[in-house]
């Protein structure tokens, strides 16, 4: 059930403050899975003068239910895999009571402050943390008439993941040759933190694809546990961009990036810097058209290696992606419509099977079309670039 409660405060009513709650009972469409969550958050903004202002937001959220299990795909037999029946979706295969547990925490701030003319400082820091504990079980082996198989259940209790970001830059206009330009300047810092994870295994139970039996925690016998080293990856950035505007009809935007990006880890470390730039143009033949071309680079983590790795958990090292993109955007009869094709470069870890180490390897290529309609109120310009930064 949702609670909501804001207000304004101050002799000049120039304090916001809102106030969000929600709670709920979780029931899952399989047998005996169930559970509960619930959302508290918070608004604070303060206009402390015409030219200062500061925001606040936090919110935690928590949900816990059961885990109900899933199913392993049989081993592939000259190219194929010979799926057995589809089961019963209301099929239990976890143990009675098995975790899935999360917890989520999340603290953003700014501060605006307006200097002189169109130039403004803007600062801001954020925190998220994530918890999470989870018993993985899964059915595999399955005779595929019978439904007779095993169930292999792994269980982290502790997997945690921390992020502080903070960020400052500086906005503005200038005239130069009749041109107007639209400057931003900034710094900004990102710290990813990954805790130690200990990962129990247990041994291997029977259990059935199509009838499965109700197995209580107190049947499982722990035999190896493994330790996922917990990692630190930190990325700093100083940008600038400029979106020059030329005439009424021509925008021309561009910008770079430089990046120190590391990432440290109990067996290697990882570290790059690199400069990553974008630009785009944008041609207005109308008051309702537009056509623009684009290109923007950047690196991105990777992630971490899934479950069915040898290397499950680890961190990946960051990797560069490149994309280009051109189109169109008119507004026709109060609709605005809008056609782009692009073509994006991305390094991506790669899995194999049998399980073996993922790393980031590769720049697979995606190409393609996309478009989309929408009916549209007067106000907003067909200026801004389709995945603006």
């Amino acid at each position: 059930m949702p609670w909501r409660h804001g207000r304004k405060l101050g002799a000049a009513r120039n304090i916001g403050l809102r106030l969000n709650a929600y709670g709920s009972h979780v029931e899952m469409p399989i047998n005996g899975v169930n559970g509960y969550r619930y959302l508290a958050s918070g608004a604070f903004d303060w206009q402390a003068s015409e030219k200062l202002s500061f925001k606040i937001d936090a919110e935690h959220y928590r949900r816990a239910t059961d885990e109900p299990g899933g199913i392993t795909l049989p081993a592939a037999i000259n190219g194929a895999i010979t799926l057995p029946a589809i089961p019963d979706p209301r099929n239990r295969y976890a143990p009675v009571n098995a975790p899935y547990r999360t917890w989520v925490t999340n603290v953003l701030g700014r501060v605006d402050y307006s200097l002189s003319g169109t130039w403004s400082v803007r600062a801001g820091a954020g925190y998220a943390n994530t918890r999470r504990q989870r018993m993985i079980a899964n059915v595999g082996k399955v005779n595929a008439v019978t439904g007779a198989g095993t169930l292999t259940s792994t269980c982290t209790p502790d997997q945690e993941y921390a992020n502080l970001y903070w960020r400052a830059d500086v906005t503005g206009e200038v005239g130069i040759f009749g041109i107007r330009h639209e400057l931003l300047f900034g710094y900004a810092r990102n710290r990813q933190v990954q805790e130690d994870q200990h990962q129990q295994s247990y041994a291997a139970l029977a259990q059935n694809l199509y009838a499965p039996v109700v197995l209580s925690l107190a049947a499982l016998t722990p035999t190896t546990n493994r330790l996922v080293a917990g990692s630190v990856n930190i990325a700093t950035g100083l940008y600038a961009m400029d979106q020059a505007h030329i005439g009424e009809s021509v925008l021309v935007m561009a910008g770079v990036r430089y990046v120190d990006y590391r990432t440290t880890t109990a067996q290697t470390d990882f570290a790059i810097r690199t400069w990553t730039p974008t630009g785009a143009v944008v041609q207005r033949p109308t008051s309702k058209t537009s056509l623009y071309f684009s290109y923007i680079e950047g690196l991105e983590s990777a992630g971490t290696a899934p479950d069915g790795t040898t290397n499950a958990g680890a961190v990946l090292p960051a990797v560069r992606s490149r994309q280009i993109e051109l189109g169109g955007r008119a507004e026709v009869g109060g609709v605005m419509a809008s056609l782009g094709w692009f073509r994006i470069n991305r390094g991506w870890p790669t899995p194999t099977w049998p399980p073996t180490p993922m790393w980031s390897t590769g720049a697979p290529c995606i190409r393609g079309t996309r478009g989309h309609s929408m009916a549209m109120s007067p106000a907003p310009s067909l200026w801004r670039w389709p995945g603006q930064i």
